[in-house]
């Protein structure tokens, strides 16, 4: 859907599932203000003039499995805390995502961005146990971390050697 301005704004809402949109263009992909416990999952979040994706003042939510791509600003903005963000790819934006908020959980995102994050508060879990369960979002073995990459091809694991194959550098 391409939309106006918001493709969509949540509002003192809770328990909501976004699953399987397209949001282009417009001035905000999605927006979750004084939302919980949402889930958000396999959309594409692309071209907005602002920010693909802002949750503020909003908790304990799942973002999982999204395309975040070429949003003019920030592809991702969390300005809040206990979210979990997942499986995200992350890509084109100028700023792949803006932390300025405490205790959400990031983890195996791919990220591939001018500025991949920019990080205003330290308190946040950019990893998690490592867990050879499952494949990681560029098909390695085990989930651990986030995949960093820049548009240039010379992103942290783009260029570091995988030592020991779990495919986590």
């Amino acid at each position: 859907v391409e939309n106006f301005r918001y493709g969509f704004l949540l509002q003192n809402s809770n328990y909501d599932n976004i699953i399987n949109n397209t949001l282009i263009n417009g001035e905000f992909g999605i927006v979750l203000s004084r939302t919980s416990y949402s889930l958000f999952e396999n959309n594409t979040v692309e071209n907005n003039n602002d920010k693909g994706i802002l949750l503020e003042i909003s908790t304990y939510n799942i973002v999982k499995h999204n395309k975040i791509y070429n949003n003019f600003n920030e592809g991702f903005l969390i300005d809040d805390y206990n979210n979990l963000i997942y499986g995200n790819t992350i890509k084109g934006n100028n700023i792949g995502m803006r932390i300025s908020s405490i205790s959400n959980s990031i983890y195996d995102n791919f990220f591939n961005n001018y500025l991949n994050v920019f990080v205003g508060s330290l308190s946040n879990f950019l990893n998690t146990t490592k867990d050879c369960s499952q494949q990681n979002i560029v098909g390695g073995p085990c989930i651990g971390g986030n995949f960093w990459a820049n548009p240039d091809g010379t992103g942290f694991s783009e260029t570091c050697e995988d030592l020991d194959n779990d495919g986590i550098c």
